[in-house]
């Protein structure tokens, strides 16, 4: 039940000499990770948006991380910007991921307005989307002051939390794709409109009223600055300091059929037919909600069309 992002602060205490330690509002490993967070987010005021800046995807990720970092550890709001402060965070369930993929997002901007307001976390199962040898573990998403939205997907070995690297992005800029190299078998225009559609796919999904969403365990950072350290990070293998939803599929799952295979693997693209509609339903068609338009062909007197998507196989 942990997330990625709670296995990545832990043992930050660990980095700092007790000098700072002490001077700290709670001796715990996310007010350490706050302290290192903002320091380091200094590095941003000098950096330049180039594919050859090392230092840009990891400061990026950092500036996602800041919001959840305030929150959790209770430090003063004034230091976000208003467009960044709210949080949104939610743990992925493998069949979501998998009713998700191949998918092209629906034509709607609907997605936008509820990611656009907040920092976004989405913890991503592991072995349930593949890049090369490492899994995605961990998006962030996050608006800018120019109306854009930077993405950062954080990487893994697969089955592992520990990191293994990052790719960076804005979702309208057409810059490069940031971070270590993509395999050969992918491009980055590629990965980057794979996982564009799975954000937009989430954030339309849990707008809609028929989405299930639960809560993870949490556990507050007042809480476990009571506790010796060791009780501290035993707990927070349980826990998380984070407020995080959990989204489920829906009964039926979209009424799409699948295949059985379980992960989604980012390697080449072919054509398939088959996508999601931002589906009108309730009083007056007022509602909207994900609904899958499954494979199908249209008549002589519909014009003979197919309807056709990318699928990422």
């Amino acid at each position: 039940m942990r997330t990625w992002l709670d296995y990545y602060i832990l043992g930050a205490l660990d980095s700092l000499p007790k000098s700072i330690r002490q001077q700290l509002p709670h001796e715990t490993d996310a007010d350490a990770m706050l302290y290192h967070v903002l320091l380091t987010l200094r590095d941003l005021q000098s950096a330049e948006w180039m594919p050859d800046n090392a230092n840009v995807p990891r400061n990026m990720m950092f500036a996602c991380l800041l919001p959840f970092l305030v929150r959790a550890t209770g430090a003063p709001a004034d230091i976000l910007q208003p467009s960044t402060s709210a949080t949104v965070a939610v743990q992925v369930s493998p069949d979501l991921i998998e009713d998700f993929a191949h998918a092209t997002a629906p034509d709607t901007d609907a997605w936008r307005i509820p990611m656009q307001n907040a920092t976004w976390y989405i913890d991503i199962p592991h072995h349930a989307l593949l890049v090369g040898e490492h899994e995605v573990r961990a998006i962030f998403t996050q608006g800018t002051m120019q109306g854009d939205m930077v993405v950062v997907v954080v990487l893994a070995p697969p089955g592992s939390d520990r990191l293994s690297g990052r790719y960076v992005w804005t979702m309208n800029d057409p810059s490069p794709v940031l971070g270590m190299s993509a395999p050969d078998e992918i491009d980055g225009e590629y990965l980057r409109e794979s996982i564009n559609n799975l954000i937009r796919l989430i954030s339309l999904y849990r707008l809609t009223a028929d989405y299930r969403q639960e809560r993870l365990p949490q556990t507050s950072v007042d809480d476990l600055s009571k506790l010796r350290l060791d009780k501290q990070r035993a707990r927070q293998k349980t826990h998380s300091i984070f407020r995080v939803g959990r989204l489920t599929s829906p009964p039926g799952r979209f009424g799409r059929e699948h295949t059985g295979e379980r992960a989604w693997i980012l390697t080449h693209r072919v054509s398939v037919r088959g996508h999601f509609r931002w589906q009108p339903y309730g009083p007056e068609h007022r509602l909207r909600r994900l609904q899958w338009i499954a494979a199908h062909h249209r008549g002589p007197e519909d014009g003979g069309e197919k309807i056709d998507i990318e699928r990422l196989k």
